[in-house]
C-alpha cells in the first residue's frame, strides 16, 4: 500500500547537507525523514497488515550504506544479456583481442598486429565441484583427498603450482632436450661460448671442457661443482643455468624441434610395458613422458576454476613447447576445449632474446604477454628471435622458485604445489596443500623431504609413490612395485628401503 522512498545521497550532497551553515536545516530534514518512516508503519499497523508490510518496507529499504551506493554481484539476480559471440580462440593461447569486454571469450585474429595480443588468462569457474580423477596408479587415499580438496575449493581461481619434470612428466625435458642436440651436433664442445664454460677445477683435479669427450660429459660433471660443498642449499642451480646458456646463438624455433625430437611423441610410456625393463633414452638420456594421472589431475583443477601455473627448471621455450603442444590436447580430450593452460604460465629458465628485426632485447616473459604469435610458439615468428646468454632472473630452481611466485603468481600462499625433489622444497614450504611425487629410486630426496614435513608451515603433505627409471609410473602399493620390477629384483632394493622409511615415519599413508 505504501512504498518506501530510497534517499540516496551522493558524497557532495553530504558535504553540504552537514556543513555549519546548514546544521539546523539539515537537523529539519533529518526529522521529517524519521517522522515519515514512523508515519508509514502507523498506518500500516492501522490497516492491519504491519507485520507483512513491516517486512517489506525494511527490505525496500537501502543498506545503511548505499548514501554512496556500488552495485553488489547477486548470485541469485539474471544474468546480463551475453554480447556478441566473437569468434572462438584456441584455449591455451593468447588471443589478440583487446578492446573486448573483460568477460567476454577472447578471439584469435591472425592478421591482428603481433604486438598488441591479450594475454590469456585461466578458464571460467564453473558448478564447484566439477568432476573426479581417474582411478589410474593413485594412492586411493591420496585421489581421495585430492578430490575433496578441489570440490571444497572449486570456482575461486585460487593459486596452483606444479613443478614440470619429474613431477607432470616423468623425467626431465630439459635433459633430453639437451641430448639431443648434442646428438644432431647443434651443440659441441667448440660452440659452447668459453666465457660460459671456464676452466676450473672439479673434484679437485683441473679441468676444461677439452678434456671431455663432449658437452654431456661435462655436464654431468659440472652437476657437482656445487653439489660437494657443505651447506649447500641449491646444488644444481649452476647446471641448469648452463643447459641454457650454451643455447646462445639458437632461436626458439631451433629449441622447439630438438624438444619435439626428445619428447617423440611420449613415446617412452612404453617403457613400463617391456618385460625386460627397458629404457627409452636419447643420447644416454632418458626421454620423458607425461604421467597420466598428473594430466589427469592438472585438467580437473583447470575445470574447476583454480589458476594453474607450470614451473620448470628446464628452459622455458622447451617447457612451453610441450605444454602448448602435447599436455593441452591430452587435457581436453577429457575436460573440453575450454581447458588449458596458458602460454604466460608456462614459467622456466630463460636469457634474454634479441628480435633480429630491431637489435632490441626482450625478457619471454613480458613476450609471452605482449606477442601472440610468440607466446603460441608460431615457429614463423619464433626464428626471428636469437638466444643471448644474459640469464633473466629469478631463477625457477631452489629458493628463486618463491622469488617467481611473488613476481607472476602471488604474494600469498599458493592453495597447492605439487614437486618432487629438494629444488621444489622452498615452494612446496610456501604452499597450503603439498602433493609430494615420491620417486622410490631417491633415498636421499625422501630423507630430506621427511625433515621439511616436520619443519614446514602448517598445512597438508599428500604423498604418492613413482617409479621413474625401469617400468616407470604411479605406484599404489607395495604389490605394484613388487610385480613391476619382479624381472629384476635386485632394483627393488632403494624402493623397498624408501618405502619402509616413509611407512615408519607415518607420513606414507594407504600404501
Amino acid at each position: 500500500m505504501f512504498k518506501a522512498v530510497k534517499i540516496d545521497l551522493n558524497h557532495a550532497e553530504k558535504n553540504h547537507l552537514f556543513n555549519k551553515g546548514n546544521w539546523r536545516s539539515s537537523m529539519k530534514k533529518s526529522f521529517i525523514v524519521i517522522n515519515l518512516i514512523s508515519l508509514l508503519f502507523i498506518v500500516s499497523f492501522l490497516f492491519g497488515s504491519c507485520a507483512g508490510r513491516s517486512q517489506s518496507i525494511i527490505a525496500d529499504f537501502p543498506d545503511e550504506t548505499a548514501g554512496d551506493t556500488v552495485a553488489e554481484f547477486d548470485p541469485d539476480a539474471p544474468a546480463a544479456p551475453a554480447p556478441e559471440a566473437p569468434a572462438a580462440v584456441v584455449p591455451g593461447q593468447i588471443a589478440a583481442a583487446p578492446e573486448a569486454p573483460a568477460d567476454a571469450p577472447a578471439a584469435v585474429d591472425e592478421a591482428a598486429p603481433q604486438t598488441a595480443a591479450a594475454t590469456a588468462t585461466a578458464v571460467s569457474a564453473p558448478v564447484a565441484g566439477t568432476g573426479t580423477l581417474d582411478n589410474g596408479d593413485w594412492i586411493p587415499e591420496v585421489k581421495s583427498r585430492l578430490e575433496n580438496l578441489i570440490a571444497q575449493n572449486a570456482g575461486q581461481g585460487k593459486k596452483v603450482i606444479i613443478d614440470f619434470d619429474n613431477t607432470l612428466i616423468c623425467r626431465d625435458i630439459g635433459e633430453a632436450t639437451f641430448a639431443s642436440m648434442v646428438g644432431d651436433k647443434k651443440i659441441t664442445s667448440r660452440n659452447i661460448p668459453a666465457n660460459i664454460t671456464p676452466s676450473g677445477k672439479l673434484n679437485n683435479t683441473r679441468v676444461d671442457i677439452a678434456d671431455f669427450s663432449g658437452p654431456a660429459q661435462f655436464y654431468n660433471n659440472f652437476l657437482s661443482v656445487t653439489k660437494e660443498q657443505p651447506e649447500e642449499l641449491s646444488p644444481y642451480s649452476n647446471g641448469y643455468v648452463w643447459l641454457t646458456q650454451i643455447m646462445a646463438g639458437m632461436t626458439p624455433a631451433d629449441i622447439a624441434s630438438s624438444t619435439e625430437k626428445a619428447y617423440a611423441n611420449g613415446i617412452a610410456r612404453l617403457d613400463r610395458t617391456y618385460p625386460n625393463l627397458q629404457e627409452t633414452k636419447v643420447n644416454g638420456y632418458l626421454q620423458p613422458f607425461f604421467y597420466p594421472e598428473m594430466v589427469d589431475l592438472t585438467g580437473l583443477l583447470v575445470k574447476n576454476g583454480y589458476d594453474v601455473y607450470i614451473f620448470s627448471t628446464s628452459n622455458t621455450w622447451t617447457a612451453r613447447w610441450i605444454v602448448l603442444k602435447h599436455l593441452n590436447p591430452l587435457i581436453q580430450a577429457k575436460y573440453g576445449a575450454e581447458a588449458a593452460i596458458a602460454p604466460d604460465h608456462v614459467i622456466g629458465i630463460s636469457v634474454l632474446v634479441e628480435d633480429n628485426r630491431t637489435g632490441i632485447m626482450h625478457q619471454d616473459s613480458l613476450l609471452a604477454k605482449t606477442n601472440q604469435a610468440y607466446a603460441n610458439m608460431d615457429i614463423a615468428e619464433l626464428t626471428n628471435y636469437r638466444l643471448t646468454t644474459q640469464v633473466v632472473y629469478p631463477l625457477t630452481g631452489y629458493f628463486g622458485q618463491l622469488a617467481n611466485i611473488f613476481k607472476f603468481v602471488s604474494y600469498g600462499r599458493p592453495f597447492l604445489v605439487a614437486g618432487d625433489s629438494p629444488n621444489d622444497h622452498p615452494m612446496l614450504n610456501q604452499a597450503e596443500n603439498r602433493l609430494w611425487i615420491t620417486r622410490l629410486e631417491k633415498m636421499e630426496y625422501q630423507e630430506k623431504t621427511l625433515d621439511l614435513i616436520e619443519n614446514s608451515l602448517p598445512g597438508e603433505w599428500m604423498l604418492q609413490p613413482v617409479l621413474f627409471k625401469e617400468s616407470p609410473g604411479f605406484v599404489a602399493s607395495q604389490d605394484d612395485v613388487n610385480k613391476r620390477l619382479h624381472a629384476k629384483p635386485f632394483k627393488k632394493k632403494t624402493p623397498n628401503a624408501v618405502i619402509k622409511m616413509l611407512r615408519t615415519s607415518g607420513k606414507l599413508k594407504g600404501f
